[in-house]
């Protein structure tokens, strides 16, 4: 499957064809029939890594100049993973697990490394959800459970363009663009904004309650989100937008929402780079022990920090605290940021 995000960066995901369309839906909305000269291909296969000549760092990761492979996993994922050329201009990334990997191969494999080719093109990829009102971009970033899909729902159901959700891509001249893929929606999601409910088949909400069901039984080790097609559900995506104002959320015990100082933008960049960091840890791991032969994760860490700098120098910044379960009141407070 080949991929074209907004003519900035191509990549590639080859394998079999369940694997490749489970992993290619996230990404369904920059499909391309071709692509030539790909900066990223991602292979999905049996495959044996030579690992000769390589150093063992962390007694788990084999390294060398344009090579770095591991042997990892999560819960019940496994999965083996070989990088070739991540310095290059083509990369590319060899993986192989058992079927509880791939949706964390969509999330520690493919994300972090579009977001470390992105950076080092001039661009930022932030942790936050995006949307187009009136023309204008405004995100909202935060940690998860800050409450920023359920800020997204409620605004979507308003009328208001989709950018995207989790990840957004804002380039060097300060526009939004759209990371658009499908919404990963919570029950709690649907309680904070019961509106978006209407819209949903019950098929869909049985499934969205049986997945909370199955993580209250876990106690919270099964969280498995439902995947909702907001173009199936009529809503419309925004291409581009250009930013207007970043809303940094933070959770409140308080039941008011406090619409807090203009945030410094030093200070808005730094605590969205952690927020990378936080984002794309087990990235960071990799990269910490390939630096054993290049420099590359300090240069990385300010990379990230400057382009985010430089990407809203003409942005309002503000920082809120919010209550949960409270989606429409904060809406309501922040009527006049967003213009609305």
């Amino acid at each position: 499957m080949h991929f074209n995000l907004h003519g900035i960066l191509k990549f590639i995901i080859k394998g079999p064809s369940d694997t490749t369309r489970f992993i290619g839906k996230h990404y369904s909305h920059f499909f391309t029939d071709q692509v030539v000269h790909p900066d990223l291909e991602f292979i999905i296969c049996k495959f044996k890594a030579n690992n000769s000549h390589t150093e063992f760092i962390n007694n788990k990761y084999y390294v060398k100049e344009d090579h770095f492979y591991c042997k990892d996993a999560y819960k019940f994922a496994k999965w083996q993973i070989c990088i070739q050329g991540l310095g290059a201009e083509e990369t590319k990334i060899f993986f192989d697990g058992n079927k509880f990997s791939y949706p964390f191969l969509h999330a520690y494999i493919i994300e972090p490394l579009l977001a470390y080719k992105l950076t080092n093109m001039g661009h930022s990829v932030l942790h936050a959800s995006s949307i187009d009102i009136g023309g204008k971009g405004f995100t909202f970033a935060g940690y998860p459970g800050s409450g920023k899909t359920s800020i997204l729902l409620e605004l979507i159901n308003r009328g208001h363009k989709y950018l995207s959700d989790e990840l957004t891509l804002l380039d060097r001249q300060g526009m939004l663009r759209s990371c658009a893929a499908p919404l990963n929606i919570y029950a709690y999601n649907l309680v904070c904004c019961p509106s978006f409910q209407k819209k949903m088949t019950k098929k869909c909400l049985m499934e969205i309650y049986l997945k909370d069901l199955i993580r209250r039984l876990s106690l919270g080790y099964m969280k498995l989100p439902h995947a909702v097609d907001l173009e199936a559900l009529s809503y419309e995506i925004s291409d581009q937008s250009p930013l207007e104002a970043i809303i940094l959320l933070s959770r409140s015990t308080d039941q008011k929402t406090a619409l807090g100082r203009e945030i410094d933008k030093k200070e808005l960049a730094a605590r969205l780079s952690l927020m990378s960091s936080y984002q794309f840890y087990r990235f960071y791991e990799y990269l910490n022990a390939y630096s054993t032969y290049i420099t590359e994760n300090m240069t990385y860490n300010v990379r990230v920090f400057e382009n985010i700098l430089y990407g809203i120098r003409s942005a309002t910044c503000y920082e809120v605290e919010v209550p949960m379960n409270q989606t429409q009141s904060i809406v309501t407070e922040l009527r006049t940021v967003l213009q609305e």
